[in-house]
């Protein structure tokens, strides 16, 4: 399926026919929000969403089912949302997303962002995700990851170094495969360092600066987005 025709489809929201503009007006569409705080995304998302006449409240409200930050908690806060019949599951990162998709088939879901979507197998491809997945993806698949050491090394054509900080939330081993051969292809030495706290960010910083890296790569995830200042 095309993924405008899916967006427009599984959100029932953006632009029906003029005869079912009453009952649409009548109709309070739920949203179910399945993903880590984010804040001021969430305020963004929902300004949108007044934009296009839909208003917390008035036709359309967001559950937003807590895990406490507990990962195997994931699966009771998506059959909550089942259990509210939500029109849409939007969620994201990956682990969420796994968890929607292990759940349901039919109620659509909105990656917020999604990593390697295609390989996972949340969507056919880019273009045409088919399913019930279609959204955004934070890194399209793990070759992304060689291109950056690409684009550092014509950065720095001396670069011997790198240093990588590595969310483990969000491990893939296929992307630290990917900057890795793309490294050695270059004689260019890699050594990251997993982030799990605020606290291990200076620790992490000092071996990157005892290793005498003069470049550094993130391995982003949930973890990490929290600590980005």
């Amino acid at each position: 399926m095309d993924r405008r025709v899916f967006v427009a489809g599984s959100m029932a929201l953006l632009a029906g026919p003029h005869a079912a503009e009453a009952e649409q007006a009548r109709k309070v569409h739920k949203v179910g929000l399945l993903a880590p705080p984010l804040g001021a995304y969430v305020a963004a998302f929902e300004e949108s969403l007044r934009q296009l006449g839909y208003v917390r409240g008035s036709n359309i409200v967001f559950e937003t089912p807590s895990t406490g930050g507990k990962p195997e908690l994931l699966p009771v806060a998506v059959a909550e949302l089942l259990r509210l019949n939500v029109d849409v599951i939007v969620t994201g990162p990956n682990r969420f997303i796994e968890a929607a998709k292990q759940a349901t088939t039919s109620v659509p879901i909105v990656m917020v962002y999604g990593r390697d979507p295609v390989g996972r197998g949340y969507i056919s491809s880019l273009a045409r995700p088919g399913g019930n997945i279609t959204g955004l993806t934070w890194d399209p698949s793990p070759e992304i990851f060689g291109k950056h050491v690409e684009l550092l090394a014509e950065v720095s054509p001396r670069l011997s170094r790198i240093g990588g900080i590595v969310d483990p939330s969000a491990l893939e081993e296929a992307s630290l495969k990917a900057a890795e051969d793309a490294a050695k292809r270059r004689g260019i030495a890699l050594l990251y360092m997993q982030v799990r706290t605020e606290s291990d960010l200076p620790k992490a910083f000092a071996l990157i600066v005892g290793h005498r890296a003069s470049a550094v790569m993130i391995f982003g995830g949930p973890y990490l987005w929290g600590f980005r200042a």
